[in-house]
């Protein structure tokens, strides 16, 4: 991972964020969102992973599945939310994110409205 305040840098290298044991991040982008730090990456051995970390270079929680496609972008809008880009069946598609509040921290997915259907359990 790199950073730097302008497109043309300078550059501050931070090394290596993640290393897989199988398989190889591809297309990895790191979002800001409630102060955590969120890293979209696809592995090659498990489809399209996230995981959640104090800061932008970790430490990681586990990877989590994130779907539907592979090979998420995922930016800021001007509005305030975020947007991702992303490949399904050799096309590219956009969508808002979403960010389902209902966990802490909050899990994001690609989508509208978020549902919980929640089942009173009645004992006899």
């Amino acid at each position: 991972m790199a950073t730097a305040a302008s497109p043309v840098g300078p550059w501050h290298d931070w090394s290596a964020i993640l290393l897989l044991g199988q398989g190889m991040p591809e297309s990895p982008t790191v979002a800001v969102y409630n102060g955590l730090y969120y890293l979209f990456y696809h592995d090659t051995a498990q489809g399209q992973r996230y995981r959640i970390g104090a800061g932008p270079t970790g430490p990681w929680t586990e990877a989590y599945a994130f779907a539907p496609g592979w090979a998420h972008e995922v930016w800021p809008g001007r509005d305030g939310s975020h947007y991702t880009s992303f490949l399904t069946n050799y096309m590219v598609t956009i969508s808002r994110l979403t960010w389902d509040a209902f966990y802490s921290p909050a899990r994001p997915f690609v989508g509208g409205q978020v549902y919980h259907l929640l089942l009173p359990l009645v004992m006899r």
